[in-house]
């Protein structure tokens, strides 16, 4: 592989996890209401948090590519042997392609370089339809996490922390960057706060 092809797709990597990451963020943030500006994270944590999240995307992407690569290489192979057993099996599955309607004959260079653009085009529009599903998908699941941090709340949350300006102790939401983001239930108010001046307590500690 070229260096180019290899940046290119290390680019193109990069860009996605970032997208999944900000679309899980977004369906929490926008859930909870918190304010994105003042949670701002860096760039290592937000490609790292779409890695996580996009590891069952990798899994299945793979599981289906390594399914249609080997039905169609058993397919290839299944056609070439047949062939190779006779002109009477050769003929029989020229027949079988024509009703399946696909293609006998070698196409021309005209028809090959408009059916290489409309393959182009639907595999573009394929790509574009799958990357708006996923996104959609991984912000979906930013609102499922932020309302079982709403059914904590209500119930008894894991982890809460105190602020040293800040007497309430607060249910811990989100942590950015510079500000960590509490939820105080005795006044239903969201404060923010420094990471250098609060002390967290959690329950799996």
């Amino acid at each position: 592989m070229k260096l180019v092809d290899s940046a290119g797709v290390a680019a193109i990597l990069t860009a996605y996890l970032y997208c999944v990451s900000t679309a899980f963020t977004h369906g929490y943030f926008y859930t909870l209401g918190l304010d994105s500006d003042l949670l701002d994270r860096n760039f290592h944590q937000i490609i790292y948090s779409g890695l996580i999240q996009s590891l069952n995307s990798f899994v299945w992407l793979a599981l289906v590519v390594f399914i249609l690569v080997t039905i169609y290489s058993t397919w290839r192979v299944a056609i070439s042997y047949n062939v190779r057993k006779g002109y009477k099996t050769a003929r029989k599955i020229v027949r079988f392609k024509k009703r399946c309607g696909i293609r006998t004959k070698k196409p021309t260079k005209l028809e090959a370089r408009y059916q290489l653009h409309f393959n182009a085009a639907v595999g573009l529009f394929m790509a574009t339809i799958g990357f708006v599903t996923l996104l959609l998908i991984h912000e979906n699941e930013g609102v499922k996490r932020a309302n079982l941090v709403i059914e904590s709340i209500q119930n008894e949350p894991e982890t809460t922390f105190k602020a040293e300006n800040y007497e309430n102790e607060l249910v811990f939401l989100y942590c950015g960057v510079r500000n960590c983001a509490g939820y105080d239930p005795k006044v239903d108010r969201v404060v923010y706060v420094p990471q250098q001046q609060f002390s967290l307590q959690s329950k799996k500690i």
